[in-house]
This record gives C-alpha cells, sequence and structure tokens, in this order.
C-alpha cells in the first residue's frame, strides 16, 4: 500500500497538556498530586517553542494499520494492569 510509506509518529487519540497527563499518571498509579509543580510553559527557557498541548493526528495509522490507537488514559490504565511494578504506590524521594 502507497499509504504506509513514510514515517509515522505516535501518541494517543487524544490531545492533553503536560498538567493534565500529570494529573492522569497521579490517579492511575495513586500517586498524590502533590507531586505536580504546575509552571507556566512560558516561564522555562527553552531553545525552541513548544505547544501548549502534545498531540499527534492518529487517522492515518489507525487507516493504514487498520489499528485503533488508545488514549492517553487506556494506555495509563494498560500499563498499570500489565507492567509487574507499575501498579506500586511508590512516591519519589525529594
Amino acid at each position: 500500500d502507497r499509504d504506509a510509506d513514510g514515517t509515522f509518529h505516535i501518541g494517543s487519540k487524544d490531545c492533553r497538556n503536560r498538567l493534565e497527563m500529570g494529573r492522569a499518571v497521579c490517579e492511575t498509579f495513586r500517586l498524590p498530586e502533590t507531586l505536580l509543580k504546575p509552571i507556566r510553559l512560558a516561564d522555562l527557557p527553552l531553545k525552541a517553542p513548544r505547544p501548549l498541548r502534545s498531540c499527534l493526528a492518529t487517522a492515518r495509522i489507525e487507516r493504514v494499520l487498520k489499528i485503533r490507537v488508545p488514549t492517553f488514559a487506556d494506555s495509563l490504565a494498560h500499563m498499570r494492569d500489565h507492567e509487574p511494578t507499575a501498579g506500586e504506590n511508590r512516591t519519589p524521594k525529594r
């Protein structure tokens, strides 16, 4: 299939900002949200601009590979349920 040529970048079905991603990780793995430190992207000394929301279009890869790309929450739940230590509630030491 000619449409399958090229590079496919894949993430998740939905778009989230970094804080939303962190909150979803905390919820899925029963971690305290106090671990998250919200900051403005504009306040970071980045060399290149970054998008406020991270997302990639998934329609083409779903069509070409005949797959369903999971949502971010679905991927976290899969990780929690299938990785040996993913469900352990371990608060990082500071």
